[in-house]
């Protein structure tokens, strides 16, 4: 016997007996969702299995770190005292441009990046100077009562300045003439007058040495004179 359903007008008419045409579909339906579900999964594992590819990428050492150059952390900048952070930073900022350069040795790295430091260190000073020449001269319009330091000439502070300005320039002079005389000898092995320049660059070297002693002379007295005006500005200023 042949089972009939009657349904709405609209409603797909379906023979009982042929049912199992029908049922044929569930099972497609099933595979394209487990098919879904398999290439998630496998999407997933991809994604996880690269990731931790990424977390076990060993890392690029910089230049510094291959060379073992000395670098000055945060915590040590933080502990300096005066000038001291500053020059550690300038360290930091030196040595890693620097250390892209294989061909300078460390020792010869170190002893560039101090002289580099001494002649920055002039630019420091003379703004300080200015500063503290600015408040002196505020001060002493407006204290009545103000006196120059008996142990301090008034024109001590201003010759101070222009010896430590005698010295950079003298300094950077003989550092670019034993720069110059150095890269001659490097680019022309076969330089007729080779053992001339290289006299020259022994007595350029010397002299440098000279000037960088009287620059750091220089420097230590401008400080401790300008140090020695601050501690008696700041009388003024409590």
């Amino acid at each position: 016997m042949v089972h009939v359903s009657f349904c709405n007008p609209g409603t797909e008419y379906v023979n009982h007996r042929d049912r199992s045409k029908t049922d044929k579909t569930v099972p497609l339906k099933s595979a394209a969702s487990a098919e879904t579900s398999l290439v998630s999964s496998l999407s997933t594992s991809e994604t996880e299995v690269t990731s931790t590819s990424n977390v076990l990428q060993l890392r690029r050492l910089s230049d510094v770190e291959l060379r073992n150059i000395k670098i000055y952390s945060n915590a040590d900048i933080e502990k300096g005292k005066g000038s001291e952070k500053e020059y550690r930073r300038f360290w930091n900022e030196e040595v890693r441009k620097m250390a892209k350069d294989t061909s300078i040795g460390k020792k010869e790295m170190y002893k560039q990046v101090n002289e580099r430091w001494k002649l920055k260190r002039c630019s420091l000073l003379e703004a300080e100077t200015k500063n503290v020449q600015e408040l002196e001269k505020i001060i002493a319009e407006k204290a009545d009562d103000w006196q120059a330091p008996k142990t301090m000439k008034k024109a001590t502070i201003s010759k101070n300045i222009e010896r430590v300005r005698e010295a950079t320039e003298s300094t950077q002079s003989l550092r670019e003439t034993v720069g110059s005389l150095s890269q001659t000898l490097k680019r022309n092995p076969d330089l007729v007058n080779r053992a001339e320049v290289e006299r020259n660059v022994k007595r350029a070297k010397t002299s440098l040495i000279s000037s960088m002693s009287e620059l750091r002379k220089a420097q230590d007295t401008l400080r401790k004179n300008l140090g020695a005006k601050k501690s008696q500005l700041s009388e003024y200023l409590k």
